[in-house]
C-alpha cells in the first residue's frame, strides 16, 4: 500500500493519502476529494460536485463584481452630474452679477460659453440658462463694413456719385444697432 503527502487542492492542508483509496475528506475544511492514481502517482482533485459549487460560487463572484462595477460607476456618474451642476450654479450666480455690474462684453461671453458647456454636459438634467445681452463689437463692426460697402456699390449702381459720409454714418448705426444680441 502506497502511503503519499499531499495537499488539499481546496485549501493546501497537508494530507497523508492512502494508495488504496479512491475517495477521502480533507480533515480541514471538510471538502469530498478523488484521489486518482496514474501509474503509481496519486493526485487528488474535488468532486464533481465540488467542482460544481465552485464553479458556481466563481459564477456569483463575477456576477457580484461586475455588479459593484456597475453600481460605482452609476455613483461615479451621480458624482460627476452633481459637480456639473455645482459649477453651473456658481457660473450662473457670476452671470447674475455680470448683468447686475452692467458688464456685456468678453467677461460675459466668456460666463456663456462655459454655462452652455456644463448644459451640455447634464443634457435633461439641465436647470434653464440665462438669456442675456452680450455686445459683440467684432459683430457689428462687420455689420458696419458690409453695409458701408453695399451702400456705396448700390449708390453708384444707380449713377449718383457715392458719398462716402453719409454711407459710413448709416454703416455705423446698422453696426451699432446689430452688435447688441442676445444669448440665451
Amino acid at each position: 500500500m502506497q502511503i503519499i503527502q499531499a495537499n488539499c487542492p481546496s485549501c493546501s492542508a497537508p494530507l497523508t493519502v492512502h494508495g488504496d483509496q479512491s475517495q477521502m475528506t480533507c480533515a480541514y475544511c471538510n471538502t469530498p476529494l478523488f484521489i486518482h492514481n496514474n501509474a503509481g502517482h496519486l493526485e487528488l482533485s474535488l468532486t464533481e460536485q465540488v467542482q460544481q459549487i465552485t464553479a458556481a460560487v466563481a459564477d456569483e463572484h463575477r456576477k457580484t463584481r461586475e455588479q459593484a462595477q456597475l453600481a460605482q460607476s452609476a455613483q461615479q456618474a451621480a458624482n460627476d452630474r452633481q459637480l456639473s451642476m455645482t459649477r453651473l450654479n456658481h457660473v450662473q450666480d457670476h452671470i447674475q452679477t455680470l448683468i447686475k455690474e452692467g458688464e456685456h462684453g468678453d467677461a460675459m461671453r466668456k460666463a456663456k460659453a462655459e454655462e452652455y458647456k456644463l448644459v451640455r454636459q447634464l443634457g435633461e438634467h439641465a436647470p434653464p440658462t440665462i438669456p442675456v445681452t452680450v455686445y459683440d463689437y467684432r459683430r457689428g463692426i462687420s455689420f458696419a463694413i458690409i453695409t458701408t460697402v453695399l451702400i456705396l456699390v448700390i449708390w453708384g449702381f444707380f449713377g449718383g456719385k457715392p458719398n462716402l459720409v453719409i454711407a459710413g454714418i448709416i454703416g455705423i448705426g446698422i453696426g451699432a444697432f446689430f452688435r447688441i444680441r442676445t444669448i440665451d
